[in-house]
């Protein structure tokens, strides 16, 4: 889908639930600020209010502002664009080439879980990064999205942090263990396919 500018579009597809799903991922980091920050809240209580009751208006007040930034950022919350004709891509008013993809990862869920689905995300190592819902069966991508998306990975740069005092990488999987090799991210992309439609001989 064209976002309205010539040569640009959505990397990916995103339905509601993806969209919501992806900002739960992006914002639950925040629930660590946000649970000491409710507890302001309870300076209004009266003195004689009991623990329970400051405990429970803090857990209800730090909900309401998670709920209500997940929908927030849920509702306007784009996918990456992707330029092929110029080889980049844009994440937020960021743009980069394809070429200077260079980490990509899981967030959000353990390798464990990846059946299930989970979130890939890849760019720039401390810079620009996009995130893509990677889901099976009818939930996931749709065909052409995913095609986009492994266009642009095989096009990259990806591998694993490099350490100072690992400079072999030899123990890279055990210091960074949600980084991925790029043949392992292509090969997690391949595998997790949007629809039955997109299977061979489907």
């Amino acid at each position: 889908m064209n976002n309205g500018h010539a040569g640009w579009e959505r990397l990916v597809d995103l339905s509601v639930g993806q969209r919501i799903r992806l900002a739960a991922v992006v914002v639950a980091p925040a629930a660590l600020v946000v649970f000491p920050a409710a507890q302001l809240i309870t300076v209004f209580l009266a003195d004689e209010a009991s623990v329970w009751t400051r405990i429970l208006v803090q857990l209800g007040v730090a909900f309401i502002i998670l709920l209500l930034t997940v929908a927030i950022r849920a509702r306007f919350q784009d996918a990456p664009l992707v330029n092929f004709a110029l080889q980049k891509l844009r994440v937020g008013r960021r743009q980069f080439g394809f070429v200077e993809v260079n980490v990509a990862g899981m967030q959000g869920m353990p390798a464990s879980q990846k059946d299930n689905g989970f979130v890939l995300r890849f760019g720039i190592d401390h810079g620009p990064q996009a995130r893509v819902l990677l889901q099976s069966g009818p939930r996931g991508l749709s065909g052409a999205s995913r095609e986009r998306l492994l266009a642009v990975l095989r096009e990259s740069r990806i591998a694993m942090p490099a350490d100072a005092y690992d400079p072999k990488g030899k123990f890279a999987h055990f210091n960074h263990p949600a980084n991925l090799t790029k043949d392992q991210v292509i090969e997690l992309v391949e595998n997790h396919l949007a629809t039955d439609e997109s299977r061979p001989g489907g």
